[in-house]
């Protein structure tokens, strides 16, 4: 792969399957380099593996439902100012509807089970805020009043004056084209909005949609927001998951009665007076803190079997316990019942996504496991039992990494990812995964994959470490990147990957271990660095790389540079003061000083106390700022302006320190960006990163000749 295929790479929503269990919907993004920004169609894939053919043609249309009688697909488009919106359309094809208008867009929807209704989250900022005024710029705003840590979040900025709530909106038939108004009355418009923004009614009075009424109202800080929304097995109630303070360390589940039904046989309000007129309903507690789930936070909801089904994990009585700790799969003790019991045991396997079971007839869940670099589906019933209907490591074309599922009918259909394809539809079978999708082909025609060589290699004190080499074409010896995940509790796996085809495809051998801290192989396994980074997990990550050099020889051990980001730029910088060996190393959107990362992160009051304590000497023990007086290794730091997961004055920090010792150093910055830069910045961006790196170890690490030596080495 080069830096100008980022065009070429498919990546895939989780998908819907339709009643009848004949197709899927799914959203298809790919980057575009020429317009800067990504593209995302809804696409349909027949299950009988005849094909797939291209839905809707908008700029954004993601998160494919099918109505309960499959007649009609609700999904988000994208509007012109890139904010998602509801739309739906025919099943059978033609011109979308969008029917709502939020200022900041959908973030969460819901079908009713009788497919009348659609329940969303939307936010409606504070006047004067997050662009809400055209005469108010960022600059412009008034002061912020910070009361508690919990004020920012990678990739959303200031949480004030950001109320979410909880909407309803009546899932009609398309009315007549709408005609803006202008001149007095485009005035007369805005005021009709104003009064029935005060009413409760938020949404759809500029552009003469359907009102969407605003049911729950969080208030203000959007910490406290409705999430994980989910009707119950009638179309009058709702039960959604709720913080009840901003820290989010006690939880509230929530029920809502809706009772509206009625509205829709007479016509919908489409005034403030009439809004005012309804007996609105309100939120009611079900349970704050069910008994026998002290301490937990919950992270997905979904409706199966007549029950509710979760994913969740037990965070200490302060809810901000979180390191290593794998989701489990929680349930409603009996249908209706308001007590939480968990169903699996977070030790050995950890749960990244859940799915109504509707093709079983059981009280079940589909769910998604997390082991040794690849994930399949489970079907965990209410009484506990799992079945394995797909092991995501023993597949006919190899270990596979499940991105999602879903079920219609009798058929279960997964996204996944592999070795050899960035994104496919597959059918579960009995046979594993039958492939249903050819999205990956341009991708695969342009630069054919470099297929991973598994490795397990004993570390200094014996445990095996788990890993995967990528050795370019030709004979070599090749030089070697050593590339750490971020994280820690995250890993790398069978899936296609970008970094390891690009960096292969260049001429280096790529080197991707799971050492200890990172998610997969159980709790235990996660929590061996706690208090103790930079310990166990130096030796793991330098254990595979000997016993990769030992074993293979094409990979020249003379040649070796190191990178990683997050947490992998924090193991790659303490590397670097601990070892010489290296011809150059990448820090990326590094975690590199624990004291000020705990002042500006939108993490820092509680990631450092997880993972490095709270007591200065162990702090300075475990951090890289401490001891960056040992370096010596040319190093690049790339850091984007508005990461607020690892802040941009860390790696400000650490390049000031290695300017401070004479290293040779370089700082690239990528303005407007934040932590996702390599996961879902902006193309252009993306592919200059790519260009950079490339660069850099082209200077360090060439092709041809010797590697100039370490500085000191």
């Amino acid at each position: 792969m080069l830096p100008e295929h980022l065009d070429l790479i498919p990546t895939l929503s989780t998908p819907a399957v339709h009643p009848g269990d004949a197709w899927a919907a799914v959203a298809v993004t790919r980057p575009v380099l020429s317009a800067d920004r990504y593209s995302t169609q809804l696409w349909r894939v027949e299950l009988d593996g005849t094909g797939t053919r291209r839905l809707t043609r908008g700029a954004g249309d993601s998160e494919p439902r099918f109505t309960p009688d499959g007649e009609r697909l609700v999904f988000l488009r994208e509007d012109s100012d890139g904010r998602a919106q509801l739309a739906v359309m025919d099943s059978a094809g033609g011109e979308p509807w969008v029917f709502t208008d939020g200022p900041q867009g959908v973030s969460e929807f819901q079908l009713s089970p009788n497919g009348r209704w659609v329940v969303f989250t939307a936010g409606l900022p504070e006047a004067g805020r997050a662009g809400t005024l055209p005469e108010v710029p960022a600059h412009a705003e008034a002061p912020r009043r910070v009361t508690d840590m919990n004020y920012q979040a990678n990739g959303a900025g200031y949480l004030d004056g950001r109320a979410v709530g909880l909407y309803v909106v009546p899932l009609l038939e398309p009315g007549a084209p709408y005609l803006a108004p202008t001149g007095a009355a485009a005035r007369d418009a805005e005021d009709t909005f104003e009064e029935q923004r005060e009413a409760g009614a938020v949404l759809g009075a500029r552009t003469g949609l359907p009102l969407a009424l605003r049911v729950f109202d969080a208030g203000e800080r959007r910490a406290q927001s409705p999430y994980a929304v989910q009707f119950g097995d009638d179309s009058g109630s709702v039960r959604f998951l709720l913080p009840e303070d901003a820290a989010r360390t006690t939880l509230a589940v929530r029920r809502l009665q809706l009772s509206i039904d009625a509205l829709l046989d007479s016509p919908w309000p489409a005034t403030a007076e009439e809004v005012d007129a309804l007996d609105l309903p309100r939120a009611s507690v079900l349970a704050t803190e069910a008994s026998d789930a002290p301490g937990t936070e919950f992270a997905e909801a979904v409706r199966s079997g007549g029950r509710s089904f979760l994913l969740g994990a037990q965070t200490g009585e302060d809810g901000l316990r979180f390191a290593a700790l794998n989701l489990a799969v929680w349930a409603e003790a009996a249908p209706r019942r308001e007590s939480l019991r968990s169903l699996t045991d977070p030790e050995p396997v950890g749960y990244a996504a859940l799915a109504a079971d509707v093709s079983s007839a059981r009280d079940s869940v589909l769910a998604v496991p997390v082991e040794r670099g690849s994930s399949g589906v489970h079907r965990i019933a209410a009484d506990g039992t799992v079945s394995v209907l797909v092991d995501g490591s023993l597949q006919p074309d190899g270990a596979l990494q499940v991105t999602g599922v879903a079920a219609g009918g009798e058929a279960i259909v997964v996204a996944y990812s592999d070795a050899g394809h960035s994104a496919e539809l597959g059918l579960v079978t009995q046979g594993g995964v039958t492939r249903l999708s050819n999205f990956s082909a341009n991708l695969n025609a342009a630069a054919a994959p470099i297929l991973p060589v598994e490795l397990v290699v004993d570390s200094s004190d014996g445990y095996p470490v788990h890993g995967w080499v990528f050795v370019p074409e030709g004979a070599g010896p090749h030089p070697v990147l050593l590339n750490i995940h971020g994280g820690p509790f995250a890993d790398f796996g069978w899936g296609w990957f970008d970094e390891a085809q690009t960096y292969a495809r260049a001429g280096y051998a790529v080197l991707q271990c799971n050492p200890r801290g990172s998610a997969g192989y159980g709790q235990q396994h996660g929590r061996s660095i706690l208090r103790a980074m930079g310990t166990v997990d130096e030796q793991d990550v330098l254990a595979f790389l000997d016993g990769a050099l030992e074993r293979m020889a094409a990979l020249d051990g003379e040649r070796v540079g190191v990178m990683g980001g997050s947490y992998g730029g924090f193991l790659t910088a303490w590397l670097t003061t601990r070892h010489h060996r290296f011809a150059a190393a990448i820090v990326e959107r590094g975690f590199l000083d624990p004291v000020s990362f705990a002042g500006t992160s939108d993490i820092g009051s509680f990631f450092g106390s997880n993972y490095v304590g709270t007591d200065p000497q162990e702090l300075a023990a475990q951090s890289p700022m401490a001891q960056v007086s040992q370096v010596r290794t040319p190093t690049l730091v790339i850091h984007s302006e508005r990461d607020l997961r690892c802040p941009l004055e860390q790696g400000q920090r650490w390049f000031a320190g290695l300017q401070a010792q004479g290293v040779e150093s370089e700082l690239l910055i990528f303005p407007g960006e934040t932590h996702e830069l390599t996961r879902s910045g902006s193309p252009r961006h993306r592919r200059e990163r790519f260009e950079a790196v490339l660069e850099w170890w082209d200077r360090h690490l060439p092709m041809q000749g010797t590697a100039k030596a370490p500085s000191g080495a």
